[in-house]
């Protein structure tokens, strides 16, 4: 990144280098995703004056602005009565709005087109949205965004995320996306009626300068739309680009956002409710695409040799069994046999008995000749 004499660059300078020592020490989920998932926004303040909140005209405003309570809150000030000033919470940010105590005239200050579209990108898994505020020079806004999209392409091809301990809860990731290196590079016309509110957020505390200098500006936002710091395209060079966006892809080495380089923007987004969407459509899709797979049964196809081989052992097993003599098993003793017909078989069960028969009579006659001698 190109040296600048900037006050603010030299402290994002060094806030980067404490974030890089530290790290060892901290969980591994990412800046980026830490931030998505823990980060709530500051609210942004509403100048009013107190005297006048008092009032009845006052009092109704303040229950209107209950609707927009999670993004901006009112701050007694000295403000003439009726109007109100919108100040950003970051440390020494101009004014960026004043006007009439109006909720229908504040309703338009507190979202735009480019808003939504960058909380749709990081709620979607966009590791950051860096927003590109031109110059109206499109020589010089074409090579700036040529620049900073390839050198974005060569990042998502490098870069990676720490590895996740899944047993420490520290690493506990809340209801979202999955994780991924992913960038999104969104543009904005100086002159944009619509994001007018947006450029000055974007700018932060020298919004002046930037926003009167003649040369692009840029800043990386994520989280809950967190912009990481401004930087025109002299100073935001392929170094700067890779040093801010490998901090947002390293570990979370400061979990407390208030020590961590950045501001919030005004977005009115329920972020834990699109967080939650997310989720829910991811875990529906799983399980569609669970109960949709059929298992699949493996299919062994032999080769036509081993086939051949075990086709012949089959015949030649078959041959040997036809032309073998059947067994027969006599008293545990196995001896080859012939076949019997059927009267041999009938003759072989008569033997016994006619050997009975033929014995009794031999001992009858043999009786009967000794009593005749005596």
């Amino acid at each position: 990144m190109m040296i600048s004499t900037s006050r603010y660059q030299s402290g994002l300078v060094a806030t980067l280098l404490l974030a890089l020592t530290v790290q060892a020490f901290a969980c591994t989920v990412p800046v980026f995703r830490y931030a998505l998932d823990r980060w709530h926004p500051d609210r942004y303040g509403l100048l009013v004056s107190e005297s006048w909140l008092e009032s009845k005209a006052g009092k109704a405003f303040s229950e209107k602005l209950e609707e927009f309570a999670g993004v901006v809150q009112l701050v007694p000030g000295e403000v003439e009565a009726g109007k109100v000033a919108l100040m950003q919470p970051a440390q020494g940010s101009p004014e960026l709005w004043r006007g009439e105590a109006n909720i229908e005239k504040l309703r338009p200050l507190f979202n735009s087109p480019v808003r939504k579209r960058i909380v749709q990108s990081l709620v979607n898994g966009h590791s950051a949205v860096w927003v590109v505020i031109q110059s109206g020079d499109a020589k010089a806004d074409s090579e700036f965004e040529a620049r900073l999209q390839k050198r974005l392409n060569y990042l998502k091809q490098v870069a990676s995320i720490p590895e996740q301990d899944p047993f420490d809860p520290e690493n506990k990731l809340g209801p979202g996306p999955e994780m991924r290196v992913d960038f999104e590079v969104l543009k904005i016309k100086r002159d944009d009626p619509n994001e007018q509110l947006l450029i000055k957020m974007i700018a932060g505390p020298i919004g002046d300068e930037l926003i009167k200098g003649k040369e692009p500006f840029a800043s990386p936002v994520f989280g809950r739309g967190r912009a990481l710091r401004a930087f025109t395209a002299t100073d935001l060079d392929d170094e700067g680009i890779d040093e801010l966006s490998l901090f947002l892809l390293g570990a979370c080495s400061c979990q407390v956002k208030a020590q961590n380089p950045g501001w919030d923007l005004l977005i009115n987004a329920d972020w834990s409710q699109e967080l939650m969407k997310v989720a829910m459509a991811l875990e529906e899709k799983a399980m569609t695409e669970d109960a949709g797979a059929k298992p699949e049964l493996a299919k062994v196809k032999p080769e036509p040799e081993e086939f051949a081989k075990v086709e012949k052992l089959v015949k030649a097993a078959a041959a040997e069994s036809a032309s073998k003599e059947p067994e027969v098993v006599v008293f545990g003793k196995r001896e080859m046999e012939p076949p019997k017909s059927q009267p041999e078989k009938m003759a072989s069960r008569e033997f016994p008995f006619r050997l009975m028969f033929l014995g009794a009579g031999v001992f009858l006659v043999a009786v009967f000749l000794v009593r005749r001698a005596l």
